[in-house]
């Protein structure tokens, strides 16, 4: 009975080949558009997921207010230095860990050679034990064992030192200090596309040296030079930090004097711990490490699809509907040969469903053509998984 009923859908869709190109491209067109743009949206919220521990790593933000003498409203991914130290002190139940991160790109001397490190992240601590990727030589635990060790991204290592292992391998940094050596500890897989964070290189340097000239920027409240990262011990520390966020301000913020005038930069500050997993699409955007998004425009690509696919849906109606009045002497004559209402039903639906199932497979087909060009116009790296995340 069932081969009977693929049979007549065949037949009846080769006998109209006009009308059955339309529906299926019609549909086939709407539920690639809709695929794609629903690939996008869940890779838009999937940073940082990929991370074990994702939900234990926060970055320190702080929100500027807008003030009567001319301050901007402004909202950083940035903090200043003291804000992390102040946080590990006070909270000592609830902080496992607090690593400072500054970026630039240094030129490296490697064997008399100069190069550029586009991504170097200096970092005070072992920032692995927030960030637990994965390591290709070496182990996040140890990766960062001392000040001046240095460990590569996979890439960089192969840029560097090919398929040599450069384990124990020395480079040189020009910074601010002079020519500082560093020692490779290891090296890790590189940062996806869909994380907020990215790295070349992530070397381990003392604060203390590092601002030796500048020793302000250790304890000023409103230098933000660099990222603060917190591993809380539990997910839900985060809430019980910033109901306690208030207090913690007054008691930690000196005031400060400017002439005869005293303020106190915690009148227009405020602190906020976001989840690695939200920072991308979160409310703070400036000074970011890498270029965010917003949830509304995810939002609207989602509605977008499901209007499009609503409107390929219709298409697919209307035309059944207007071949459904061609139809009525073939159901005609099937009555008069004994068919029942339920197999005229089970026959059109299956010709329904074998349409759909044939512009479900040509739409896949063109989003397996299309993912890779649709991938490297958004700079992103998407892909179709048949069998889930």
């Amino acid at each position: 009975m069932w081969s009977n009923y693929l049979t007549v859908g065949l037949r009846a869709l080769l006998k109209n080949k006009t009308y059955a190109f339309i529906n299926i491209f019609g549909l086939a067109l709407g539920l690639a558009a809709c695929v794609l743009m629903l690939l996008y949206v869940r890779y838009e919220t999937s940073y940082d997921s990929w991370m074990e521990g994702a939900e234990k790593a926060f970055q320190v933000q702080t929100f500027y207010e807008a003030t009567e003498s001319g301050g901007e409203e402004m909202e950083l991914q940035m903090s200043s230095i003291v804000v992390g130290r102040a946080l590990e002190k006070d909270f000592p139940d609830q902080v496992e860990k607090v690593v400072w991160v500054r970026g630039f790109s240094p030129i490296v001397i490697q064997d008399g050679r100069a190069t550029e490190i586009e991504n170097l992240r200096m970092v005070d601590d072992n920032l692995f034990e927030i960030f637990r990727v994965p390591f290709v030589r070496g182990d996040w635990r140890s990766a960062l064992p001392d000040t001046h060790s240095i460990a590569l991204s996979e890439s960089e290592a192969r840029r560097r030192f090919g398929d040599a292992d450069p384990i124990g391998k020395t480079l040189t940094i020009v910074d601010n200090m002079g020519n500082v050596d560093y020692r490779v500890t290891g090296v890790f897989e590189d940062f996806p596309k869909n994380s907020h964070f990215t790295a070349d290189a992530v070397a381990r340097f003392d604060l203390g040296v590092q601002f030796a000239d500048r020793e302000s920027v250790l304890t000023s409240w409103t230098s933000e030079q660099g990222w603060n990262y917190v591993r809380l011990r539990s997910p839900e520390d985060a809430a019980l930090i910033h109901s306690q966020m208030p207090a913690w301000e007054k008691r930690n913020i000196p005031d400060e004097t400017t002439g005869e005038e005293r303020s106190n930069p915690g009148d227009e500050q405020d602190y906020r711990l976001t989840n690695i997993r939200d920072v991308h699409l979160g409310e703070a955007q400036h000074a970011a490490v890498t270029t965010g998004s917003d949830t509304l425009t995810v939002i609207t690509f989602a509605a977008i699809a499901f209007l499009v696919l609503g409107m390929a849906c219709v298409n697919f109606t209307n035309l059944a509907t207007a071949r459904a009045s061609q139809r009525a002497r073939e159901v005609a004559l099937r009555k008069v040969l004994g068919a029942s209402r339920m197999q005229l039903v089970v026959q059109f639906l299956g010709e329904s469903i074998l349409v759909a199932s044939l512009a479900m497979v040509v739409a896949l087909t063109a989003v397996e053509l299309l993912l890779p060009s649709f991938n490297a116009f958004l700079d992103v790296d998407m892909e179709l998984n048949y069998l889930g995340p």
